[in-house]
């Protein structure tokens, strides 16, 4: 039950990261697409492994995004902080 229930929030988040990009588009001077987007990439990589891992080769392949990301979001995301080493004080 407990790995039905992990599935069905993985499948939530990835259709809120699939939904977050039109209504983005759709709403370009109200930012409702953008929390859509987080809340949607947090429930995929806290509930899938396959969504972690896309998430942290994203991270590892595009350096610069780790450094601008808020330490608050990557614990929401990924579990753990910044994984370069980079520590925000």
């Amino acid at each position: 039950m407990k790995i039905l229930f992990r599935q069905v929030l993985a499948l939530i988040g990835l259709f809120l990261v699939i939904l977050s990009i039109p209504i983005g588009f759709l709403t370009p001077f109200l930012p409702v697409g953008l929390p859509l987007g987080i809340l949607g990439a947090a429930l995929l990589a806290r509930n899938s492994v396959w969504g972690q891992q896309l998430i942290r080769h994203l991270l590892d392949r595009y350096p610069k995004l780790n450094k601008i990301t808020p330490d608050w979001l990557l614990k929401l995301i990924t579990g753990s902080g910044h994984s370069s080493g980079h520590e925000t004080q």
